[in-house]
């Protein structure tokens, strides 16, 4: 089945499914709304040369609620040229030939910078009051899932390019399985292809080359939440069927998190794993007043595991590292300074310690557009006029 009549049937299926289990009486409106993400980062690597980048991204949507559910179409365009990676490098640092530090534009920096549709899709979500729960169905070139603990996850600017449905009971949490293919990654088909585009020309026959089924049970004394995951990814990888498990608890004051992943096709094995854990340390002292300065410690330790071409930065390079970060909210702008080191560590029986790395970055929300609702504006003015 080719890519088209693969979203077509998902589209059919969406739509009925929507019919089916929509509420009548209820208002009904429109709902238009567009937002936008910006960051600058600083990247001083070990292994590589050091890069500063720049990121700009704008989602726009139209979202028709009505009694139990909403029917919705959504966009993104922004930076980037690689399914891990929403920055774009401007300038690149490095030692000379005469032994000094030399800054140079990053090769095309002097172009314009690249702008590409990363995603477009339909949603439905729909409440389900008989059963306690909802269903959320989603169609199209879709955003990837992160995941719980977003230690080693994959890269929140990536994608799915299929159908995904999200169950999601009130009491006993979600499953999610999502069906289609990742396009546009080097080294799992042809090249880098970010645009919806231009990575649709990279299909297989049959399309679909990942599926993913994800189950996040109820939190546990609203403190530990639990999450555990299959995926299988085709294409040009060693390792195609990965498993993970991950588990944060919540102290409020102080924030744990765990993360294991095993990737195989059955004859070798890769492992990842990741744990540390984030604390407001002033919150501890204010009466806990949150300050919005967090400091956070991890380990983790990667072996070439499936993850590898779908991360981003340094959480993909092999080996031993402890990461301490610090995020600092600037006041009410909206925007957060992260600073997030990779320092390389010796492992156990030999095993290769990571290349260190640090990243400084400045990112956040702009300024949120008005949503506008446009049956309820219209009503509420002929109310008015009476």
């Amino acid at each position: 089945m080719n890519a088209a009549k693969t979203l077509a049937l998902c589209a059919l299926m969406t739509t009925f499914s929507t019919t089916a289990f929509s509420a009548e009486g209820d208002e009904k409106y429109l709902e238009l709304d567009c937002n936008g993400k910006t960051g600058t980062r600083i990247e001083i690597r070990e292994d590589k040369d050091d890069r500063g980048r720049v990121a700009l991204h704008i989602a726009c949507g139209a979202t028709f609620y009505y009694g139990g559910g909403s029917v919705a179409i959504k966009t993104q365009t922004g930076t980037g040229g690689a399914f891990n990676g929403g920055y774009f490098t401007v300038i690149e640092g490095a030692e000379g030939e005469d032994g000094t530090y030399q800054i140079n534009p990053a090769e095309g920096a002097t172009d314009s910078i690249p702008f590409s549709m990363r995603y477009l899709y339909g949603e439905t979500r729909n409440d389900l009051p008989g059963i306690n729960s909802s269903i959320t169905g989603q169609f199209g070139f879709m955003p990837v899932t992160k995941g719980l603990a977003k230690i080693t996850a994959k890269d929140g600017m990536g994608w799915v390019d299929g159908a995904r449905v999200i169950f999601e009971h009130n009491k006993y949490g979600q499953i999610e399985l999502a069906v289609g293919a990742i396009a546009g990654v080097e080294g799992i088909t042809e090249s880098d292809a970010v645009s919806i585009f231009s990575r649709s020309k990279q299909y297989q026959d049959s399309f679909v080359n990942f599926i993913e089924v994800r189950a996040t049970p109820a939190v546990i004394a609203d403190i530990v939440a639990t999450e555990f995951g299959y995926e299988y990814l085709g294409g040009d990888v060693d390792l195609s069927h990965n498993f993970s498990a991950a588990a944060t608890a919540d102290f409020k004051v102080v924030k744990l998190l765990a993360e294991g992943l095993v990737s195989t096709n059955w004859e070798s094995v890769a492992v990842t794993a990741a744990g540390g854990a984030k604390v407001d340390l002033l919150e501890i002292l204010s009466n806990n007043k949150k300050s919005g300065v967090t400091l956070g410690l991890y380990y983790q330790y990667n072996e070439g595991s499936m993850r590898s071409n779908l991360s981003s930065g340094f959480y993909n390079i092999d080996g031993h590292s402890l990461q301490p970060e610090l995020g600092v909210k600037l006041g009410d702008s909206g925007m957060t300074l992260k600073v997030k080191g990779s320092i390389g560590l010796a492992g156990l029986a030999g095993a290769p310690a990571a290349p260190s790395t640090l990243r400084v970055e400045i990112s956040g929300k702009l300024p949120e557009s008005k949503r506008i609702r446009l049956a309820r504006k219209a009503r509420e003015a002929a109310e008015a006029k009476e």
